[in-house]
């Protein structure tokens, strides 16, 4: 990650004031969401104690009122987040292209033109997607572990004790995986980018190819080429589709966990129907935003093979 933010670090600072008011528009946005679920959750309890119409207008305008404004915040930082995007991968381009201008013409004279575009295309956007996905996310998701955890442990202390063991299940198999994930991930990213430059190899020279009638040895090259690409491709992809498979099996642990602990907390009286909605709620909360730093990490192993 500290790799990550060198890349990244001089074109934030010209855009310091920009990122502050989008840090601050996804605290506010969490804060809604957050809220959210106890408003549901009272607003069950309400309904089988009280069931009075007067207390349903209540809830209701309480709701729209937290969603409405979720929604107005999350435009904003909506469009303040593309804006500097957009303006960071413009500048990070024209930073290597102009490095590039200064480079020795003779470098350039045995080297796919092409490739080297497309690398720098697509390892760029890379970098700059996944910092301003794991800076928005990453805040988003640090409140949605700390708030529901303290409250799962203030009802149930078994309940908490199964979060942490899914957050170490969730350690381990990334402990597990994480070499095999950089390694595929990176000859993935060196295939896409041989292929793309032999496809276009092939464009450049379509007069070259015509008139010396070698299609068959520029189609053999490109078919090798693309079983390549298949082959990584597809290790890659199983890969990726354990890591995923183990993740789906540890979420399915946890919900069982919570029907059974909850389940029998609702039984015999020690919660209400609606604080286990609320605990259920924030309980699945918690663990999607662990998922989320423990994905972040494997996303931040494929983007190391871009830097």
């Amino acid at each position: 990650m500290k790799k990550i933010f060198r890349l990244v670090n001089k074109y934030l600072y010209q855009h310091f004031i920009s990122i502050c008011i989008l840090f601050v528009a996804i605290i506010l946005s969490s804060i809604c969401t957050l809220i959210i679920p106890i408003i549901s959750g009272n607003f069950v309890d309400y309904l089988v104690d009280e069931k009075k119409q007067q207390g349903i207008i209540f809830f209701c305008l309480l709701f729209a009122i937290v969603s409405i404004a979720n929604i107005l915040i999350g435009f904003l930082s909506n469009r303040i987040y593309t804006k500097v995007n957009l303006q960071i991968l413009y500048e990070m381009g024209q930073s290597y292209i102009q490095h590039m201008q200064k480079m020795n013409v003779l470098y350039f004279s045995n080297k796919n033109i092409s490739q080297i575009t497309q690398q720098i295309s697509v390892d760029i956007k890379s970098v700059v997607d996944f910092f301003f996905d794991f800076f928005s996310n990453a805040s988003i998701n640090f409140f949605k572990i700390l708030i529901p955890a303290l409250l799962v442990f203030r009802i149930s202390r078994g309940m908490c004790f199964l979060m942490l063991l899914l957050m170490l299940i969730y350690l381990i198999s990334y402990i597990f995986f994480k070499q095999k994930l950089y390694a595929t991930s990176y000859e993935t990213k060196k295939n896409q980018n041989v292929y793309f430059g032999d496809l276009y190899e092939q464009l450049l020279k379509i007069k070259f190819i015509k008139i010396y009638s070698i299609m068959d040895w520029f189609n053999q090259t490109i078919q090798k080429t693309f079983d390549q690409l298949l082959k990584v491709t597809m290790k890659f992809q199983v890969i990726q589709y354990i890591y995923s498979g183990l993740d789906t099996a540890i979420m399915f642990i946890g919900q069982l966990g919570v029907f059974i602990i909850g389940g029998n907390m609702v039984i015999k009286g020690r919660i209400s129907i609606g604080e286990f909605t609320i605990i259920n709620t924030y309980f699945n909360m918690g663990i999607t935003a662990v998922r989320y730093f423990f994905w972040i990490r494997k996303e931040k192993t494929g983007n190391i093979g871009s830097l």
